[in-house]
């Protein structure tokens, strides 16, 4: 009988770990370096990005039946042979509760903070807060920077142009001036800064 020797054929089988592993570590640079990388970038991007919040509301519309919509007496209610009314309380409501935390959220003003690379809006964490009066016009669409002064505060407007629209909160609505009067100076801290188109403090 014919005896095979399967041994060398074994060996080149199998899998050699060990070198397999040397030859892994001995680009030990190249992997350290990607996860440096990586890193690096995923804390710059969490770090910088902005927050971006997402609201969606999944609403439940009920139907009504129309009584006109059958007896064709009604013209307005019943385009293309619907005989259903659609209700949009839930719209409304949702909408009106929308609007309530935003208020209560108190978005009004924004704060905004300059980092070591980028600036960042400021939420919850700002070292100062801006209380204002709502039964007075406020300016819409502007910026101030704030910096702190020998015994005061210095504000001023980040740029000369605005478009001079002002905002009641108390009456909701939208007012136009031709005034440009904008803070702009040393104020006390905790004291009204009022002028045409602004008061706070």
């Amino acid at each position: 009988m014919e005896q095979f020797n399967t041994a060398p054929q074994q060996q080149e089988d199998s899998i050699d770990i060990k070198d397999l592993l040397f030859k892994i570590l001995s680009f030990w640079p190249f992997i350290v370096g990607s996860m440096i990388i990586g890193l690096s970038a995923a804390f710059i991007v969490n770090r910088y990005s902005r927050n971006v919040y997402e609201l969606s509301t999944i609403l439940n519309v009920e139907e009504a039946e129309n009584p006109l919509g059958s007896s064709g007496v009604s013209l307005a209610f019943n385009w293309g042979g619907m005989n259903k009314l659609e209700s949009k309380e839930a719209v409304l409501r949702s909408y009106t509760l929308h609007e309530n935390v935003a208020r209560k959220l108190g978005w009004e003003v924004s704060y905004f903070g300059t980092g070591r690379l980028l600036e960042a809006e400021q939420y919850g964490e700002t070292p100062i807060e801006v209380v204002f009066d709502k039964s007075h016009v406020q300016p819409k669409g502007i910026r101030f920077k704030v910096e702190a002064a020998e015994g005061g505060l210095l504000i001023s407007p980040e740029n000369d142009e605005w478009n001079g629209k002002t905002y009641n909160y108390a009456l909701e609505e939208s007012f136009s001036t031709n005034s440009k009067d904008l803070p702009n100076g040393t104020f006390n801290w905790n004291s009204w800064i009022e002028g045409e188109n602004y008061r706070f403090k």
